[in-house]
Parts: structure tokens; sequence; C-alpha cells
């Protein structure tokens, strides 16, 4: 990460620059921007505090990889993590609508339900694990999107146009 985006002159370091300069240039933008801000400095702020009432069990069993197999098909995990890019970028990217919407949840439940075969079958490796997290987080960006009836800075759906002021 320091390499790639935190030293001045390499690829993704002026990105970030860029970004910020083309989204704060809406005030609702940069508005949302400083509230998720504010909002994670509280959550870590509060987490920090309750931590230690939690106790954490040391004691788990090793990995029992007993009756399955390596993913010797990582070309399906490989073609699926394409999907899910994919699916995200196509329907849930920066113009929304309800029917994207569901057709991404659709097609995310399809990856899932293949996903889940393959990983009851296999033995657990970093790729599949990957896969698996990218189809949960797909869900839940494309739930959360789905909940929201308003188009409101970067939650923009053609089903809901922003309000006038």
């Amino acid at each position: 990460m320091k390499q790639n985006i935190l030293t001045k002159g390499c690829a993704l370091y002026s990105e970030v620059d860029f970004l910020l300069r083309q989204e704060l240039r809406e005030t609702p933008i940069y508005n949302s921007l400083i509230e998720a801000v504010v909002y994670a400095d509280a959550a870590a702020k509060h987490s920090l505090s309750i931590v230690d009432r939690y106790e954490y069990n040391e004691d788990i069993p090793e990995w029992n990889a007993e009756g399955t197999m390596n993913p010797e098909e990582l070309v399906l995990i490989t073609q699926s993590m394409k999907e899910v890019n994919q699916i995200m970028e196509s329907y849930v990217g920066i113009v929304r609508s309800n029917i994207r919407l569901i057709r991404a949840w659709n097609r995310l439940d399809i990856l899932y339900e293949e996903t889940e075969r393959l990983f009851k079958r296999c033995k657990a490796s970093r790729e599949l694990c990957e896969l698996r997290n990218m189809i949960n987080i797909g869900y839940l960006i494309t739930r959360q999107a789905m909940e929201r009836k308003e188009s409101s800075g970067l939650h923009y759906t053609i089903d809901y146009p922003p309000a006038k002021k």
C-alpha cells in the first residue's frame, strides 16, 4: 500500500486527490464525506471503549480438511470474481434503478449458491475466501441501495430523482 498509494509519483498517489476534487465540488457530497469520517471516528472510539468487555476463544481446533479436495478449477473462482465486479459496476454503480438492483441481487444469489457448493467440496483457499467476501459485500451494498428511496450524493437512482430545492 505504501509503495502504490502513499509514495509521491506512484500510479495511485494522485488518484485520491483527483477523486476528492471531483467529489467535493458539490456541497452535499462534501458533507456526506465529512459525516462518514465523523461516524467512523465515533465508531472506532466506541469499539475501543468496550473491547475489553469481551473474551476471546483461543481454544480453536486445527482446520480439518478431511473429505475436501484442492480447488483444481481455479478458473471457476477467477471467473466468478470477474462476474461480481461486472454485476456491481453495471447494476449497482453510480446510476442505479430498482430493476438493476433486483437483477444484481438475483445474479449475486446465483454466484453465492455456486460458490457455497464449491466451498463445501474444496479446501479453503485465499481466492475462494476472497470470492465469498466479495459476494457478501455485494449483497450488503445492493441491499442498502434497495432500501434507499432517495437520490442523494453518490446514491443516485433514476427511480427517485433528487428533490428540488
